[in-house]
C-alpha cells in the first residue's frame, strides 16, 4: 500500500504528468473559488460592520449610556475593518497569482496576442487603456477605510466626551 502511494507521487512530481491544461484547469478552479470567496467575505463584512454600527448608534440613543461599552464597538470597528482589509489583501493576491498562470498558458499558445482577443490579455489591454482605473480593490479599500476611520472618529469622539 505504501509503496502505491509513493509510485503515485512520483508520478505527479514528475514534469511530463501535469499538462498545461492541467495547469489551467487547477488555476481556473482555484481562481473560481478565490474570487467566490473574496465576494463572499465582503458580504460577511458588510453584515458585521451594519451590525457593530447598528449596536452603536442604538447605545448611544438609549437613556443609559455606557462609554466603555461605545468605545468597545467602535475600536471593534476599525479593528474588523482592518482584518478585513488584509484578508482581501491576501485573497486578491493569490488570485492574481492565478491570473498570472493562466495569463502564460494564453501566451504560450498565441504569442501574437494582439491579433487574437485572449481573455486576460484583452482585458489587461482594456483596463490599462481606461482613463478612470476603477477595480475591486480600489473600491473595498475605499470600504475598509471610510468605515475603520468612522470607527476611530467615533472612538475619539466618544473619549472626548463630545458624543
Amino acid at each position: 500500500m505504501e509503496s502505491n502511494t509513493k509510485e503515485k507521487v512520483k508520478d505527479l512530481t514528475h514534469e511530463e504528468s501535469i499538462t498545461d491544461k492541467d495547469w489551467l484547469d487547477l488555476s481556473w478552479n482555484y481562481f473560481s473559488l478565490l474570487s467566490g470567496q473574496r465576494m463572499g467575505m465582503i458580504d460577511f463584512y458588510i453584515v458585521v460592520e451594519v451590525a457593530l454600527i447598528g449596536a452603536l448608534f442604538t447605545m448611544m440613543g438609549s437613556n443609559t449610556r455606557i462609554l466603555w461599552a461605545e468605545c468597545t464597538v467602535c475600536a471593534a470597528i476599525a479593528l474588523s475593518s482592518l482584518a478585513f482589509f488584509l484578508l482581501d489583501y491576501r485573497t486578491k493576491t493569490m488570485i492574481h497569482c492565478c491570473e498570472k498562470i493562466m495569463s502564460d498558458i494564453e501566451e504560450k499558445y498565441a504569442p501574437d496576442k494582439h491579433k487574437i482577443k485572449l481573455p486576460f490579455h484583452y482585458i489587461e489591454r482594456k483596463t490599462e487603456k481606461a482613463k478612470i482605473r476603477i477595480t475591486y480593490s480600489v473600491i473595498f479599500r475605499c470600504l475598509f477605510l471610510l468605515i475603520g476611520v468612522f470607527g476611530l472618529v467615533c472612538f475619539v469622539l466618544l473619549i472626548c466626551g463630545v458624543i
